[in-house]
């Protein structure tokens, strides 16, 4: 998986606070991946999956409906 998200979006999606992140990041629990084109810091969502409060599915959309 290649996918990644902002801080802040992993903070919504996690239901954890943008420092307590930060904090993971100091401590070396989280990796900073990238950065995107506004200098904002990228994780990887592998590295947050387990804490994320929704299911997802890494299967493409199926998209129509009939």
């Amino acid at each position: 998986m290649n996918d990644v998200v902002s801080i802040d979006t992993a903070a919504l999606v996690t239901d954890t606070s943008k420092r307590t992140l930060w904090r993971r990041l100091s401590a070396g629990k989280l990796q900073r991946h990238s950065m995107d084109e506004r200098g904002r810091v990228m994780l990887a969502l592998a590295d947050i999956a387990e804490h994320i409060c929704l299911r997802l599915s890494f299967e493409p959309a199926v998209g129509g409906g009939q």
